[in-house]
């Protein structure tokens, strides 16, 4: 059956075994490889993890979002760590700076997430980091302030 799934797929060019992985959520006794037309394929079980298309995808499958939305803070953290100088650097605008920060941490978070299914808890998270990666710029926000008077603010403190 797997044979004939892979000899159709590849027939219209959406198969390369090189980048291609089977994904099981039982704990059987299944091998590392499977051999499908003389070809290897690995098998990733529950504990295994895949990146792909800018997400991780884990074996198992309850725990699967989490470790791709945990993936995601990470690249974004990585890309701020990379920016840190330009980011912190006080003598750089607050406005260059946040227009530095959304061309590419905000970006490198939200890249994977597009297509994953996210809760009210990721979303407050996102929130929560952003807010706490813009407070590490100066960026702070007036209680009670109108949304629109905030982002065009030119003095931030």
């Amino acid at each position: 059956m797997l044979q004939v799934l892979c000899a159709k797929l590849r027939k219209v060019g959406l198969l390369s075994l090189l980048l291609t992985k089977v994904f099981t959520t039982k704990e059987m006794n299944i091998p590392d490889v499977i051999i499908v037309n003389d070809e290897p394929i690995d098998v990733m079980k529950s504990n295994g993890a895949h990146k792909y298309l800018g997400r991780t995808y884990n074996g198992d499958l309850t725990k699967r979002r989490h470790i791709g939305f945990q993936h995601r803070v990470r690249l974004a953290w990585a890309k701020f760590n990379h920016y840190r100088e330009a980011l912190t650097n006080k003598q750089i605008s607050i406005e260059v700076r946040l227009r530095l920060f959304d061309a590419v941490v905000t970006p490198t978070i939200l890249f994977g997430l597009m297509t994953m299914p996210l809760t009210a808890s990721d979303l407050n998270q996102l929130d929560t980091i952003q807010r706490r990666i813009r407070s590490l710029l100066g960026w702070v926000r007036v209680q009670d302030e109108p949304w629109r008077d905030m982002m065009s603010r030119n003095s931030y403190k």
